[in-house]
């Protein structure tokens, strides 16, 4: 992953912004991603920054999987999972549980009635 840029720019969509990052591969399911979208206060981008990009130890929530892992870019794929702690601390986290509850209900509408795919 060397010397890459961080970002490679922006990408609308309905959802809102997506910022394009570094290729990384979730630990858990080995989806390769290359979008994130951000969830931050705009009072917590780093000074000067018009969007958050990953850095090490930001965690990532997966589309595929469900699962929460951390960027880590010494690490093989860009991610690492979580240690025990770190779920327990996570599963507790206000923002984690929305977004995860997020994700069921969208699954549950791919599914459709009946648990199958559209």
């Amino acid at each position: 992953m060397g010397g890459e840029p961080r970002g490679a720019g922006c990408l609308s969509s309905a959802f809102g912004r997506m910022t394009r990052a570094l290729v990384h591969i979730c630990p858990y399911c080995g989806k390769r991603q290359d979008l994130t979208s951000q969830v931050v206060h705009r009072k917590d981008l780093a000074p000067g920054a018009k969007e958050a990009t990953p850095t090490h130890g930001d965690i990532s929530f997966c589309i595929t999987c469900g699962r929460v892992s951390r960027f880590a870019p010494a690490k093989r794929g860009g991610m690492r999972r979580l240690s025990l702690a770190e779920e327990d601390e996570f599963a507790k986290h206000p923002m984690v549980q929305k977004i995860y509850a997020a994700w069921l209900i969208s699954q549950a509408q791919m599914k459709g009635p009946g648990g199958h795919g559209k």
